[in-house]
C-alpha cells in the first residue's frame, strides 16, 4: 500500500453548492480528529464535513462519514477512491456549502468521489517501507574493515566508543540478508549482528 507526502486541496463548483476537498497524511485517529476539528474552524459555516480515513499497514481501519448527506453518497464514495487507489494513513475531507439547488444521490456521488479523485493529481505519493533496527559491539580493527561498506548500507548510525565499539543503527529490511552475509564475509564468519526490533514508516 502507499500514501500521500503532503497535504492538497481543490475546490469546484456543481449547481451553486461550492465542494472543497483537502487530503492529509495521518499518522492516528488522534491526528484525523484534530484535523477534522481544524477544517470545521477553518470552514465555520460549511453545511457538510463529510469525510473518509484509511488506517495501519495493511488499511484495515477504516470509515466514512456523510455528515448529514443522505446515506452512502458522500463518505462512502470518497472512501472508495481512497481505497482504488490503494491509500493508507490518509485522510480526505469535502467541505459543502450547499448551493441551493438538490443534486440526487447520483449528483452527490459524483460530485463528492470528483472532489477527492481530482486530489490525487495533486499529491506525492509515497510508498511502506520497513527497517530493521540493530545493534553490534565490535572492536576496531575489525570495524575498521566494515566501517565503509557499513556507511554505504545502514539508514541510522550511532557509535558509542568505548574499549569496544558498540554500534546502533538501521538497515532496511530489502537489504538486510545481503548485508548481513557481507558483514560476515567481512568479519571471516562471525555472527555479530543482533536486531532489536522492526520498523515501518512510508516513505
Amino acid at each position: 500500500m502507499r500514501s500521500v507526502k503532503e497535504i492538497a486541496s481543490n475546490e469546484m463548483i456543481v449547481h451553486k453548492s461550492r465542494f472543497i476537498g483537502l487530503i492529509f497524511p495521518v499518522d492516528s485517529e488522534l491526528d484525523i480528529q484534530n484535523l477534522l476539528k481544524s477544517v470545521k474552524t477553518l470552514y465555520p459555516d460549511a453545511t457538510h464535513y463529510c469525510y473518509a480515513y484509511v488506517l495501519g499497514e495493511d488499511g484495515l481501519i477504516q470509515k466514512a462519514s456523510d455528515d448529514g448527506e443522505p446515506q452512502k453518497t458522500a463518505g462512502f464514495p470518497m472512501l472508495d477512491v481512497l481505497k482504488k487507489q490503494d491509500l493508507t494513513n490518509v485522510l480526505a475531507v469535502v467541505v459543502r456549502y450547499f448551493g441551493g439547488v438538490l443534486l440526487g444521490a447520483g449528483g452527490l456521488i459524483r460530485s463528492y468521489s470528483k472532489s477527492v479523485s481530482s486530489l490525487m493529481n495533486l499529491v506525492t505519493f509515497t510508498h511502506l517501507q520497513e527497517s530493521l533496527q540493530c545493534e553490534m559491539t565490535i572492536d576496531y580493527q575489525s570495524f575498521a574493515q566494515i566501517e565503509k561498506y557499513f556507511r554505504e548500507i545502514v539508514i541510522r548510525l550511532e557509535i558509542t566508543y568505548t574499549e569496544f565499539i558498540h554500534v546502533e543503527f538501521e538497515v532496511l529490511d530489502s537489504d538486510f540478508l545481503t548485508f548481513e552475509k557481507n558483514i560476515t564475509n567481512y568479519l571471516h564468519g562471525k555472527d555479530i549482528i543482533n536486531v532489536i526490533s522492526k520498523k515501518s514508516y512510508y516513505q
